[in-house]
């Protein structure tokens, strides 16, 4: 794992926020980003072994190109190509890891469940934020049992509103190995 400096992660943070067009959106904006980031972590803790960091880009990307906040079938797309274009520069995920976000990016939307546990921590931290379009999370779409534990859990993730900086600080006890 490369050891990312906080500073290239909210150089990052900001760059990303300035290219999205609905940053300050409610429902699909950096408030929600920053809540299926908290949920990322909490799920990740529980999964050994997966690249957190991807986990965390994917909070960051998996919206950070839509339109609007109704029909936008190919945003992920667009957020996936976003990251391409940009994180190189930042130096945080391994070619590998790059494929992963990519995939997580583009199929968040449309696929179901998997048994990849990078996308599945992925997509699980997504829709447990469901709640903040009046959506209770269904158990049928989430792919891990932590997910499934923490539905009731996730009710007012979106409302909490976690700064970066405490979310980077989750990150990097996971990372760390003390969380």
């Amino acid at each position: 794992m490369k050891a990312i400096e906080r500073s290239t992660w909210l150089e990052l943070i900001a760059e990303v926020e300035g290219r999205a067009p609905l940053v300050s959106s409610r429902d699909h904006g950096g408030q929600h980003w920053r809540g299926v980031a908290v949920a990322g972590a909490v799920l990740a803790e529980t999964m050994p072994g997966i690249v957190t960091d991807t986990v965390l880009c994917f909070a960051l990307f998996h919206d950070a190109q839509r339109e609007n906040d109704y029909t936008d079938p190919q945003h992920g797309l667009r957020g996936a190509k976003l990251a391409f274009e940009i994180l190189p520069r930042y130096g945080i995920l391994f070619p590998e890891d790059m494929q992963m976000l990519w995939e997580a990016c583009e199929q968040h939307t449309h696929a179901k469940t998997t048994a990849n546990p990078v996308h599945a921590v992925c997509w699980d931290a997504d829709r447990l934020n469901l709640w903040r379009v009046d959506t209770i999370p269904d158990q049928r779409f989430l792919s891990t049992d932590e997910a499934k534990k923490r539905i009731e859990w996730a009710e007012d993730l979106h409302e909490r509103n976690t700064p970066w900086e405490d979310i980077l600080d989750m990150y990097d006890a996971l990372r760390e190995g003390t969380s």
